[in-house]
């Protein structure tokens, strides 16, 4: 069974490569950035029977087709991407149900663009994309149901949610402190110079790119998703959370490592007092839940 997993979550290398290559225009520069993002730690995971190993391949593969719908001008007369984006976007919340924040981020991304931007033309392709992913959903939900012999499960994350409620002042404070840990802890554990890259090029250079935009987004969406809807309702409120789920933000390593080589040449960020503030701080809160953890994993107070 594991070469399953193994022949499965390497087949990343192909959205990765094109991906790279379509972002950078470097055949190159996408076969060493595809070559190095093979031996990057978590690819380890595909040795398990995990969902993280399907994901992995299908979030990449959304990612590309998307590039392809908002980045790429397509002068063909019917336009497949927006479907293919929708069908990999469906099949990777089937595999990974945290994954729904994909067609909601991308539809604050069009949102932005339009009020923002003033580029209209992008409602027609979101409008196309929205109408797919809910016929696959509901095709796939069909499916699914239908194998089961047209029986109702459980809903395992219905169950959890409600051990949210009820929500106070309390449950706020501390999601707020669990996303600012989460977000420490994202940016130390990916690498601190390309994300304070990207930054910089988001928040003060404005150069707010579709792609740049959507990862930054949905970066943000995840870690307020998986701490209110993970870290809160699994662990509690009033303590720290007993460990970092990295394996929920890898599908992101390429993604971030292609912005960052596309963006390399533009050292401007590391002259930005208001970056460094933002490494120190990571640092700083990191070294803190280390220490505050014993250098070690478990539940703790704050």
């Amino acid at each position: 069974m594991r070469i399953i997993g193994v022949v499965t979550m390497s087949s990343s290398i192909f959205p990765i490569y094109l991906l790279a290559k379509a972002i950078l225009n470097n055949c190159r520069k996408a076969v060493l950035l595809s070559s190095f993002l093979m031996i990057m730690p978590y690819m380890f995971d595909c040795a398990y029977i995990m969902q993280e190993v399907l994901s992995y391949p299908l979030f990449l593969w959304t990612v590309y087709f998307l590039y392809y719908v908002y980045e790429k001008e397509n002068h063909t007369k019917y336009n497949i991407y927006p479907i293919l984006a929708a069908l990999f976007t469906v099949l990777s919340i089937f595999t990974k149900t945290y994954m729904f924040f994909i067609p909601l981020v991308l539809n604050i991304c069009t949102l932005i663009e339009i009020v923002v931007e003033k580029k209209r033309k992008i409602f027609f392709k979101t409008m196309v994309y929205d109408t797919f992913c809910l016929i696959f959903f509901l095709g796939m939900y069909f499916m699914v149901y239908a194998v089961n012999g047209f029986k109702r499960g459980s809903n395992h994350y219905t169950s959890q949610f409600s051990l949210l409620f009820p929500i106070n002042i309390n449950t706020i404070l501390y999601g707020i402190i669990c996303c600012v840990i989460y977000a420490a802890l994202f940016m130390v554990n990916t690498g601190i110079i390309p994300i304070s890259a990207l930054i910089y090029q988001w928040i003060y250079a404005r150069n707010r790119t579709w792609m740049l935009t959507f990862s930054m987004l949905s970066l943000t969406f995840l870690i307020v998703e998986i701490v209110f809807m993970v870290v809160l309702t699994e662990e509690g409120v009033g303590t720290l959370p007993h460990k970092f789920l990295f394996r929920y933000f890898q599908v992101f390593v390429p993604l971030i490592f292609i912005l960052f080589v596309k963006y390399k040449n533009d050292f401007l960020f590391l002259k930005s007092k208001k970056v460094y503030v933002t490494m120190l701080a990571s640092l700083c809160i990191s070294m803190y839940y280390f220490i505050k953890m014993g250098g070690g994993y478990k539940t703790s107070n704050y």
